[in-house]
């Protein structure tokens, strides 16, 4: 998985604003950190998010291939 830097991401909310409009200011810096970590969080040695079943899920919801019972089934499925 790719982990992107607090900079990164706070350049590319930029230019996504800068071509799109909105509000190129960031309301919680902390916030978005704690967002950037959580994906890597573990437990006892094991991921709380597994990256390729994580990213595979998202991109079928977004793909509309995976429906609101299907993501509900694999989040019960899922968590730990």
């Amino acid at each position: 998985m790719i982990k992107f830097s607090k900079e990164k991401v706070l350049l590319l909310h930029q230019l996504i604003t800068a071509e799109t409009g909105g509000d190129p200011n960031i309301r919680d810096v902390n916030l978005l950190e704690s967002a950037l970590e959580s994906a890597f969080a573990t437990f006892d040695g094991q991921e709380l998010y597994p990256t390729k079943d994580v990213t595979r899920v998202g991109l079928s919801v977004a793909a509309g291939t995976m429906g609101y019972e299907e993501l509900l089934e694999w989040i019960r499925e899922n968590r730990h």
